[in-house]
């Protein structure tokens, strides 16, 4: 049986090879805050996942400034007009 756990597993495709029209764009971001944890960004077009990139030791203005950059870009690689959702988890 094909699980949700399954279905969800993060593309490796590059953006530019999706064959549907972009209907939505979310940005993800896990940020550590202390010890050996890693930030981790991704973002999703339409249903399907893509990882950014994952790094230790930056602060938060960096983080935030590397959000802005990949929404930059997929707004101009994909010439999607709408505002992008950004979801940060800080726990």
């Amino acid at each position: 049986m094909f699980n949700i756990v399954e279905r969800a597993t993060y593309h490796k495709n590059p953006p530019e090879l999706l064959t549907e029209r972009i209907t939505s764009i979310d940005i993800g971001c896990d940020v550590a805050r202390f010890g050996s944890d890693e930030t981790v960004i991704g973002y999703k077009l339409n249903h399907i996942v893509y990882d950014f990139e994952a790094y230790r030791g930056k602060d938060t203005m960096q983080t935030a400034g590397n959000i802005m950059k990949l929404a930059r870009e997929l707004a101009k690689n994909t010439k999607y007009q709408v505002p992008i959702n950004v979801k940060i988890d800080d726990s």
